[in-house]
């Protein structure tokens, strides 16, 4: 019995790795699209599922962002291996 337990375990943590690396790889192909002065003010990144979501520390650089959504699109569409097919901009309270 514990061992099924930890074969789910280990199943759901590496899955959970998976999501992650898929993130932060996503968030690197983005980078030459979004200026350096707007990347300090993002302070997370999801995804859900064909959906990124971007958290950003006020709505003065939530509206920057999305400006900039139509080229982050674009440069996500260019890789075949995601599919995203929208971003939002949600503002974190401080």
């Amino acid at each position: 019995m514990t061992e099924h337990i930890r074969g789910i375990v280990a199943g759901f943590l590496k899955e959970l790795k998976k999501k992650k690396n898929n993130k932060d790889e996503l968030f690197d192909l983005i980078q030459d699209v979004i200026d350096p002065k707007t990347k300090q003010h993002i302070k997370g990144v999801s995804l859900k599922k064909n959906q990124m979501v971007f958290y950003v520390d006020s709505s003065v650089w939530g509206y920057q962002l999305n400006l900039l959504k139509p080229n982050i699109l674009k440069r996500l569409k260019e890789q075949k291996d995601y599919h995203i097919t929208n971003i939002f901009i949600k503002v974190q309270s401080r």
